[in-house]
């Protein structure tokens, strides 16, 4: 199995970093050359899996101040009610190192964790201390 080029080296793989990544397993010409691989953990903190954004999808993030991330787990999500529709809110750490409060649209979440599952080899895998220790 092959594993990731992190372009971010300075990054751990930890729960709630955004990390980018090569896509090594292109087949297309119009994929992506790079994904950022954000490592989560479902509301109840019992699963873990990694999700696969875009570099635009990333930028395109939408990010909300009026969520105080103190109380909240960094890449755990939470589900939150705005708008008359249900998100899913996630504290997380870009890789330039800033901290917010992402907001994902549900449906969106759907395609990022299904590429996710296309493309295991493109994604960050914690170390097994790393993964004791969170």
């Amino acid at each position: 199995m092959e594993t990731p080029m992190i372009i971010d080296k300075n990054m751990k793989v930890v729960l709630g970093n955004c990390i980018r990544v090569s896509n090594v397993e292109k087949k297309h010409r119009l994929e992506a050359n790079v994904y950022v691989c954000i490592q989560v953990e479902s509301e109840d903190g019992k699963e873990e899996y990694p999700i696969l954004l875009t570099q635009g999808e990333y930028d395109n993030i939408m990010k909300t101040d009026t969520v105080d991330m103190k109380g909240m787990i960094s890449g755990r999500i939470y589900t939150k009610f705005m708008l008359f529709k249900n998100f899913y809110i996630i504290r997380l750490r870009g890789y330039d190192d800033s901290e917010f409060v992402a907001v994902f649209d549900i449906a969106a979440w759907k395609k990022y964790f299904e590429r996710a599952l296309k493309h295991p080899n493109s994604c960050t895998k914690k170390g097994i201390i790393t993964d004791i220790l969170d």
